[in-house]
């Protein structure tokens, strides 16, 4: 640049424009550098403040976090089944529990412990009195829980049995590392407590501090303390601190400088906890260090680009001019582009010439790129065209293979550069610059909205310089996967054009054995694949009545089982796709006849299907609408009436009648199936068990008080064939119902 600035005089246009530019700069860089001396001077304080803000920060969630506990196990502890659970127990231990609302306990934990915000990896209720306690999974006795699930020494099960130390309020022990069912697996887990006065049961929650430190901590490099209101260690971060070193704190001071660490403290208002973040005054140096550096090389290259920018722009005004000097002594008028609008306005009606030229040009092109275009189509689609129309489309001759370009865009894309906002024309530039040099007859064109196919003439000795071209254009998609993905199917070599369609035809299916994942595949020979059907008969029949009880837990194990066998088996991309649809459109379906609203990801399931390409997209979609599906179905349950109840009084009053399960699941709107195992599941008793016991009674109330004859008695309770009546009564009493009249009354006579 310097050298260029001799072939200028200084009373040029170009020099001037420079030396005015060059001013602004010098005084632009005047203030920048005054505005990094007066920061420096200044930031150390500015550093101390923010890392007190962080601090605090850190506090706060934590006292946020102890309130949300603490409202947690307060709700468990006044939860009815909870206080109904520890007086069956009072009566038989665990021998007298009503197991309906143990299981219903046992959910609720399970959903607490699952919730990401809590940070718990389990909630305990411990029944002391009796011997054993409600966990996440399962009640199970208290001494196996604290010897083989959650073992420490520092907590064995006399710890939780203890009396002393306990208050009304949440207690929060000593965070100490656990070994998880018999050593499997260890974690820094931190135990809190709540225990009332004069109950038989206390509740115990175990908070993953590793998982809650990380997510809360904003501050790399720095230390974690946390005391508790007599001083004992609750937490202390991977790096512990050595107790020697920490200073005294007086209560008062935001922070203390010692042996080169600053110790921020803060208490805690709610919990009365003290809080002692300990940052190396190293660290906060480098963020100094690193700043300035920054600031530096910010100042560096403002200056060097606003010196770039000075003879750019000088340029700019100069280079028009010597262009227009310099078409005024040719007979034909150079031309050019400026930024400025009145240089370009004197060469507009040569510029005016050139367009008119391009654009005929370019429509020639594009007219003979369109009619190769449809030439191939023709071919490839095998269209009934005259013979003679055929033999003038233009079109190769030779060998030739056939290259599918399957396109799968997904969701995002309207959110992505402008360099995407036309991928199929980009995809296609991409493809025609990476095969035309080592194929230059080859043609690439558009054949679907979301396929693009090329046909390249090539020779038996040309298979390597076809197998470099596709591991470049692999190299060049699997960039973009975020965006597309593409899946490459290269056919044989084909020896006569009359079989495009059948060279078409083996790349589709090609295509379609296509693997499910986030990468450009190029598939090249034929493999055999086993159909996918989904669910077998049986697995049908178990999905749709988890779905309908709402067993979210069941119909997720259901869709692992299936997934992962068809996964042994290398399920294609099209079948994991087949598989997904038909399970949420039966999920959508029965939804329907239900009559429960449909959650969000089964309204839009076909737009979250787009974004699905691994097993684990697939699986994670299933699981949340069937997550979903059931909580609605749950919610959907626990709204309408008891349906036991319901059921029971309707036998009641019409045991007489023709009175069958599926008339009862018809009138219900729900399946016989399900209908029939709800009630088993919640009564102990099938349906039938339940009609033949309440029809015998009565059967023994009409023969001991009335003179009805058998057959009469069989038909007042819905019997319409006596020999039913007689052998039901004869199963159920050991006796015929003649023979049991004859008893009852012997005793009345001889009592």
């Amino acid at each position: 640049m310097l050298a260029s600035l001799h072939k200028f005089r200084t009373n040029s246009l170009f020099m001037k424009m420079l030396i005015y530019f060059l001013a602004v700069m010098l005084l632009l860089a005047s203030f920048n550098l005054w505005s990094y001396t007066y920061f420096s001077r200044n930031v150390d304080q500015e550093i101390i403040t923010y890392n007190r803000t962080i601090t605090q920060k850190y506090v706060d969630s934590f006292e946020s976090q102890y309130n949300i506990w603490r409202g947690l196990l307060l709700s468990q502890q006044f939860d009815e089944r909870v206080q109904a659970i520890a007086r069956q127990g009072a009566k038989a231990c665990k021998a007298s529990l009503d197991y309906t609302m143990v299981a219903s306990v046992i959910q609720q934990l399970s959903s607490m412990t699952s919730h990401p915000s809590y940070y718990f990896d389990n909630v305990m209720i411990h029944y002391k009195a009796y011997g054993f306690l409600l966990e996440k999974e399962a009640l199970i006795d208290a001494d196996r829980m604290f010897t083989q699930y959650y073992e420490n020494k520092n907590y064995p099960l006399s710890y939780w049995l203890r009396s002393d130390g306990l208050s009304s309020d949440l207690t929060a022990s000593p965070s100490r590392v656990f070994s998880l069912r018999a050593g499997a697996a260890t974690k820094l887990l931190m135990p809190i407590e709540l225990n009332l006065p004069n109950e038989p049961f206390s509740l115990i929650a175990f908070v993953d501090m590793e998982k809650w430190n990380k997510a809360n901590l904003t501050l790399p490099g720095s230390q974690q303390l946390i005391l508790d209101a007599k001083e004992n260690t609750i937490f202390e971060s991977a790096k512990p601190m050595d107790p020697d070193k920490v200073p005294a704190w007086d209560g008062h001071s935001p922070w203390v400088m010692k042996q080169g660490t600053y110790y921020f403290f803060e208490k805690g208002r709610e919990s009365g906890f003290t809080y002692i973040t300990a940052i190396p005054f190293s660290l906060m140096k480098a963020k100094l260090l690193k700043l300035n550096w920054i600031i530096l090389i910010l100042f560096a290259s403002t200056l060097i680009l606003a010196l770039l920018a000075s003879w750019r722009f000088s340029r700019n005004i100069h280079q028009p001019l010597k262009m227009i000097m310099k078409g005024m002594q040719h007979t034909e008028p150079a031309t050019f582009h400026s930024p400025i609008k009145e240089f370009n306005a004197i060469q507009n009606h040569m510029k005016d010439l050139l367009q008119e030229r391009n654009r005929i040009l370019l429509k020639l092109q594009n007219s003979a790129s369109l009619l190769t275009n449809y030439s191939y189509m023709v071919r490839l689609k095998n269209l009934a065209l005259d013979s003679h129309e055929v033999q003038e489309l233009p079109i190769g001759e030779g060998s030739f293979t056939i290259i599918v370009y399957q396109l799968r865009f997904r969701r995002g894309m309207e959110h992505a550069p402008a360099a995407y906002r036309n991928p199929t024309k980009r995809i296609r530039e991409v493809i025609d610059l990476t095969i035309r040099q080592p194929f230059p007859d080859s043609h690439t064109f558009q054949m679907e909205p979301d396929q693009l196919l090329s046909v390249i003439y090539k020779t038996s000795d040309q298979a390597e310089a076809l197998e470099d071209g596709m591991r470049q254009l692999k190299l060049i998609f699997d960039q973009d996967v975020a965006y597309y993905l593409i899946t490459v199917a290269v056919s044989s070599l084909i020896a006569s054009s009359e079989q495009f369609d059948q060279a078409y035809m083996e790349a589709l299916r090609l295509v379609y054995q296509s693997r499910p994942v986030e990468e450009t595949q190029i598939l090249w020979d034929l493999a055999p694949t086993e159909e996918f059907v989904g669910f077998s008969t049986d697995q049908d029949q178990e999905f749709y009545v988890h779905l309908q009880a709402g067993n979210e837990v069941a119909c997720h194990l259901l869709i692992d089982r299936v997934l992962d066998d068809r996964l042994q088996h290398s399920a294609t991309a099209s079948q994991l796709l087949s598989f997904s649809e038909s399970v949420l459109v039966r999920t959508k379906r029965t939804m329907g006849l239900l009559k429960i609203a449909l959650p969000p990801a089964l309204l839009n399931y076909p737009e979250l299907l787009r974004e699905c390409v691994t097993p684990g997209h697939y699986n994670r979609l299933l699981k949340e609408a069937l997550t979903e599906a059931t909580r609605a179905v749950i919610l959907k349950r626990e709204e309408s009436y008891d349906l036991i109840q319901y059921v029971m009084g309707l036998l009641e009053s019409h045991y007489q009648e023709d009175i069958s399960l599926d008339m009862l699941a018809h009138k219900l709107n729900m399946s016989a199936s399900y209908l029939s195992v709800y009630i088993k599941e919640n009564t102990g008793k099938n349906f039938i068990d339940h009609l033949n016991g309440i029809r015998l009674n009565k059967a023994k109330e009409l023969l001991e008080g009335s003179s009805l004859s058998i057959q009469d008695v069989g038909m007042s309770i819905g019997y319409r064939n006596v020999t039913s009546f007689i052998r039901m009564f004869k199963k159920e009493t050991g006796m015929p119902p003649g023979d049991y009249r004859k008893t009852v009354f012997r005793r009345l006579e001889h009592p």
